[in-house]
């Protein structure tokens, strides 16, 4: 019976053990699964925070790249504003470059090119008809026409024109009629005041009286011009031809095209009747002689110009 109750109490205590020993065995198994596990969280964790500062570095490197880069851009956008303020400024000194040489190139070419009717204005008051009547010793008679300018009006009335309007084959005109233009007066000069050139050059001056509109309209004495012209200048010259409009003083322009002894050669169109006028030197606006026409025909294609310098008022 002993035998019995100890053998049930073995049994009892080995299951225990066994029991002890398997919820051990468990428990220490379970325990090391649950090391094994925290040890992985852990190093996930470590792996995670890792992460997490290199994300916060990046971040801070991006964040320092945004920066720059709007710092950057900041810059961009200043030199684009500053290139373009220059190129604004560039263009305006271009164009305003560009306007001052077009107004340049304006006043160059105005003072090149004379004012053609403020030089016919200025002249034609002073160009006026000379008529003259020769009589011969044998009785003949004979009127000759040309032009005249006014050369001055101190101490006398003085015109100029040429030898061969006042003088017939060697002889004086007995008088000369001088109208000047928009005056309806008509100036008698006599052969007292009648002077052809003594050298014999194709010029003559005649002393006159001047009317009261001639008087009133204070001329004064005629600018000659103090040196030669050159070939190729412009000129214009002023008179009353036969040919065309014989009431009023005619223009025509030409240039110097040559030198021939005391004449000039002109391109300028001198007809029957601009004899005597006046020959303007265009840039100078001055008196540069006395038209001559040669006789070639109606129209002297190269017309000559006695030059002033020979021409004498006193």
């Amino acid at each position: 019976m002993i035998a019995k109750k100890y053998t049930g109490l073995v049994l009892v205590l080995g299951f225990l053990l066994i029991l002890g020993a398997v919820v051990w065995s468990t428990t220490r198994y379970f325990e090391a699964i649950a090391l094994t596990q925290q040890t992985q969280v852990d190093l996930y964790t470590n792996l995670i925070n890792q992460a997490e500062a290199r994300v916060s570095t990046l971040e801070k490197q991006v964040g320092l790249l945004i920066n720059d880069n709007k710092n950057v851009q900041k810059q961009l956008t200043e030199e684009e504003q500053k290139r373009k303020l220059v190129e604004q400024q560039r263009t305006a000194e271009q164009l305003k470059s560009q306007q001052q040489i077009s107004q340049l190139t304006k006043d160059l070419d105005a003072a090149k090119t004379p004012n053609v009717i403020g030089l016919i204005q200025t002249w034609r008051p002073r160009v006026a008809i000379v008529a003259c009547r020769v009589e011969t010793p044998d009785g003949r008679i004979s009127e000759s026409r040309g032009s005249g300018v006014l050369l001055a009006t101190s101490p006398n009335y003085i015109i100029t024109t040429n030898r061969h309007v006042v003088n017939y084959s060697g002889y004086d005109a007995k008088h000369c009629s001088i109208q000047f233009p928009n005056d309806p007066e008509i100036i008698i000069a006599y052969r007292e005041d009648i002077h052809p050139s003594s050298d014999g050059v194709d010029w003559a001056t005649i002393i006159i009286k001047p009317s009261a509109k001639l008087a009133a309209a204070n001329l004064g004495p005629a600018l000659r011009c103090d040196r030669k012209a050159a070939l190729g200048e412009n000129i214009i010259v002023l008179g009353y031809p036969n040919i065309g409009a014989v009431g009023d003083v005619t223009a025509t322009e030409g240039i110097i095209s040559g030198l021939e002894g005391l004449y000039y050669i002109t391109s300028a169109k001198v007809e029957r009747g601009n004899s005597g006028g006046a020959a303007i030197l265009a840039k100078e606006n001055c008196y540069l002689g006395t038209p001559t026409y040669v006789g070639a025909g109606q129209i002297e294609t190269l017309a000559r110009i006695l030059d002033q310098g020979v021409i004498g008022t006193q």
